[in-house]
């Protein structure tokens, strides 16, 4: 039962491919095996003409009409083959383009729809990591290898019509030399495909140490604690354990492949003695020995490919599996409502868990945000501020309790809850883009006037870059400008604050790289930027507190306080405890 239920996932894994074969390439598929179909036929003909150029010049006198003939035809022969090869190598690129595409826009897509708390676990990373370095190369490839086995097929019939005139049996020797071949070679597919499981954790580490290696943002800190033969120390065993790893595996299939050739040679050494025999006996003419070894080798070399090609398949078998694997992961909810009525929020009894630890990020949390209400979360480090965003995002699902928007729970209107909400994270992204790239990203890549005030107090600097707005950030192009950390973050609360019709702004440490007096001015002004809005502020830094209208405690995943700044000073609490270690800063 076990075995008919492996044989039907992999066909209905075959269909899948197949299915991408119709949707990536169409026509350019059929017409490919065309065209296959005539180089196969033509080769064999190509080695027919052979035998019979040897066979008119070996007998006296020279039928020098026929051979000059026969001479042309394979002339002729020799002429389609090269053109048809050819056109055959344009369409496999046109192929191999249309399969790269299709799939790399499939991953790109379900990427974006995958729950972000399924990336948890670090399984699935190294699920994501063989579906990215592997299937969208991989699946053109075994398109392509299908193709192939295709046109060696081809090969194989037509030669075995050639090479049946000179004795029945050569062809189905020919091909049965070659089977044990496909049973070494899928053992090789799974071995390698089991190793680079196996060894994902070991890759993963590698190209972690090599990019902290070779990057320049890194290049400083490496250089000041003298970290570079310790990193290259690192390198040099995680490579030697899997490069000892490969070489036994290469050793172990290398003395099966031996085995396997010499049977092959064997195989067309006995053909070609008996050829030689009927040659000496008059059975036959000299030109067969020609036709014998030429088609032989090809219908042996034809077999061992599809071998090859099989075993090949076979392997990527296994990770278009992991692509099905990946297409089938969970995906957020596509929500079909497309207005909120109201932007007041209820949590109600929410408390989380990260997917396989039994500890409580967040524990029993209720809490409500006013439609143009501004509040504060403060808290050490650890104390759930940071998941409770991430649920607040709808990043994160509650393990237990619910949020609600206006009268709907979160995630029945979560897409039309993102446009018009923004977070400016603690470890923001800092884009490669130009300056005004890098703002128009907060407003769906769009265009749209920045207050004065952001101007005025958060990019002042620009006018200073090359190219003003223009100006290329980061390391990817020659001439591009690499900002400072406080820099980077004004630019990050821009990209925020420029989003039309925002209702929700929320600020994680958004300040931690800001100088005192941008930090003091964005405190001044920011019951303006708020204006019609709500926010949601995080930080350890308390200055910000004042102008909140109501601040939360969190300790340990619980909410320990909450009231107004005045009001938790009044309590000598754990907030007036924290704020009064920070007084200085604020006088």
């Amino acid at each position: 039962m076990e075995k008919i239920k492996n044989i039907y996932e992999k066909a209905n894994i075959y269909v899948k491919m197949l299915n991408l074969i119709k949707e990536g390439i169409g026509k350019y598929f059929f017409l490919i095996i065309f065209i296959n179909i005539l180089i196969s036929t033509k080769l064999a003909l190509s080695t027919y003409y052979h035998k019979t150029i040897i066979d008119t010049v070996s007998k006296i006198p020279i039928n020098m009409d026929l051979a000059f003939k026969t001479l042309f035809v394979l002339w002729i022969l020799e002429i389609f083959i090269l053109v048809f090869n050819e056109l055959s190598a344009y369409i496999k690129t046109i192929i191999k383009y249309r399969i790269d595409y299709t799939i790399s826009k499939r991953i790109t897509d379900k990427m974006a729809k995958i729950k972000v708390e399924v990336m948890e676990n670090i399984e699935i990373y190294d699920l994501l990591d063989r579906v990215n370095s592997n299937v969208p190369t991989g699946i053109a490839d075994t398109i392509l290898l299908i193709i192939d086995v295709f046109l060696n097929i081809f090969k194989i019939i037509s030669f075995s019509f050639v090479l049946i005139n000179i004795k029945w049996y050569f062809p189905i020797v020919s091909i049965l030399t070659s089977i044990p071949y496909l049973f070494v070679l899928s053992k090789q597919g799974f071995d390698t495909y089991i190793m680079q499981v196996a060894q994902n954790k070991n890759t993963r580490k590698l190209n972690y140490l090599f990019e902290i290696l070779t990057n320049r943002v890194y290049s400083k800190e490496i250089r000041t604690f003298n970290l570079i033969d310790f990193l290259v120390e690192k390198i040099y065993k995680i490579r030697k354990t899997i490069w000892d790893e490969k070489i036994e595996l290469i050793y172990k299939h290398s003395r099966w492949t031996i085995y396997i050739n010499i049977l092959k040679n064997i195989s067309i050494g006995i053909c070609l003695f008996i050829t030689c025999i009927d040659v000496i006996q008059k059975r036959t003419s000299l030109g067969s020995v020609v036709l014998v070894i030429s088609a032989i080798q090809n219908m042996i070399y034809s077999a061992t490919f599809i071998m090859q090609y099989i075993a090949k398949i076979n392997k990527q078998v296994f990770y278009i599996n992991d692509f099905n694997k990946f297409i089938l992961m969970p995906e957020e909810e596509d929500t079909l409502q497309k207005s909120i009525s109201n932007f007041k929020i209820v949590c109600e009894n929410i408390s989380f868990s990260y997917p396989n630890t039994s500890y409580q990020s967040l524990d029993n949390i209720n809490l409500t945000i006013n439609e143009n209400e501004i509040i504060a979360i403060v808290g050490e480090n650890g104390s759930g501020k940071t998941t409770f965003i991430n649920l607040l995002l709808g990043i994160f699902k509650p393990t237990s309790g619910a949020i609600y928007v206006g009268d709907r729970e979160l995630p029945t209107i979560i897409n039309e809850f993102r446009k018009k909400s923004v977070c400016i994270f603690q470890n923001f992204i800092r884009y490669q883009f130009t300056v005004e790239e890098n703002i128009n990203a907060g407003n769906f890549g769009q265009k749209n006037r920045l207050k004065s005030f952001y101007a005025k107090t958060f990019l002042d600097f620009v006018n200073k870059l090359p190219f003003g707005y223009n100006t290329e950030l980061g390391q990817l192009e020659n001439g591009s400008i690499e900002l400072s950390g406080g820099e980077w973050q004004k630019i990050a609360i821009c990209r925020a604050l420029c989003r039309e019709d925002l209702k929700l702004i929320i600020l994680d440490e958004p300040m931690s790289a800001l100088d005192p007096k941008v930090e003091s001015d964005l405190y001044h002004e920011f019951r303006d930027l708020c204006k019609n809005k709500q926010a949601i502020m995080i930080s350890h830094r308390l200055g910000a507190t004042k102008v909140c209208d109501r601040i939360y405690v969190f300790d340990k995943g619980k909410i320990i306080e909450n009231g107004t700044h005045e009001e938790l000073i009044k309590k000598g609490g754990k907030y007036y405890k924290m704020y009064k270690a920070q007084q200085s800063l604020y006088v």
